[in-house]
């Protein structure tokens, strides 16, 4: 985390942001050192019979990765005091939107591939990086990689690619790699990942009026434990800016007065 001291005031200068689309959509982007994701949140029929929250979690690295722990495994976030819990539905799925990649030989499998038996997402949680309440995960993450302080139920029970489960221990099946060395890092690993991004469709319950507004807080999880690297996604750079011009002018007098204390010790 890199911080800049503006008088009295520590503003983080890391590169990630909320931002809000044209379209309405908020966008998440995140880095730390070579690592990097998004996470695109976009709402389908607010309010309606059929309400959708719909997530794009993207690995947006240029790097190849060699370790579990620069596989993207999750993304956690918070929403605004008061709003209506988000919870997720029957037809709820999560879905690859590039290819995956086979782990014991490195050939890059079919896109489009629905993998809510590897990937879960749960409300209410306690422990979370950021003290954040909602989480979409690969695997179990806790504090000392054994058991789950993260989603505990699955998108679906259907064992579409073999798994039915979120992984525990060391394995991070079916995490997320960037477009560049995915073969090979899910032969050097072990695990079966997905290149680039999943789209997860979260069924909201009839009548949830949610905007993307009442997102506040995203961060990404890389690897198997929350121990591993995160990163916490601010808010858009217009929402803090006058905090920046305030601390400066704070900063602008306080320089005055000491030059004008140094001149009067001078005479």
């Amino acid at each position: 985390m890199v911080l800049m001291v503006v008088g009295s005031f520590a503003v983080d200068l890391r590169a990630g942001y909320l931002t809000t689309n044209s379209n309405g959509s908020v966008t998440a982007t995140g880095s730390d050192a070579t690592l990097s994701a998004s996470a695109n949140f976009a709402v389908v029929n607010s309010g309606g019979s059929d309400p959708q929250l719909v997530i794009t979690l993207t690995n947006t690295s240029t790097t190849a990765i060699t370790a579990t722990t620069q596989v993207l495994t999750g993304a956690f976030f918070s929403v605004k005091t008061g709003t209506t819990t988000l919870t997720a539905g029957s037809g709820s799925t999560a879905v690859t939107q590039s290819s995956y990649v086979d782990s014991t030989n490195g050939t890059t499998m079919k896109a489009n591939v629905n993998v809510s038996d590897d990937w879960a997402y749960a409300t209410g949680l306690s422990g979370a990086p950021y003290g954040m309440t909602y989480g979409l995960s690969a695997v179990a993450l806790s504090p000392t990689c054994t058991n789950g302080c993260a989603p505990p139920g699955l998108f679906s029970n259907v064992k579409t690619l073999g798994g039915g489960r979120v992984d525990t221990g060391s394995n991070v099946s079916y995490g997320l790699t960037p477009t560049v060395g995915g073969a090979a890092a899910a032969k050097t690993l072990g695990d079966p990942l997905i290149q680039n991004s999943v789209v997860f469709t979260i069924d909201l319950p009839k009548n949830t009026v949610f905007t993307t507004s009442m997102i506040t807080n995203v961060a990404f999880q890389y690897g198997t434990c929350l121990t591993d690297t995160d990163f916490e996604v601010l808010p858009e750079p217009s929402t803090y800016s006058w905090l920046i011009s305030l601390s400066l002018l704070t900063l602008g007098g306080i320089q005055s007065r000491r030059r004008a204390q140094q001149r009067a010790k001078s005479l």
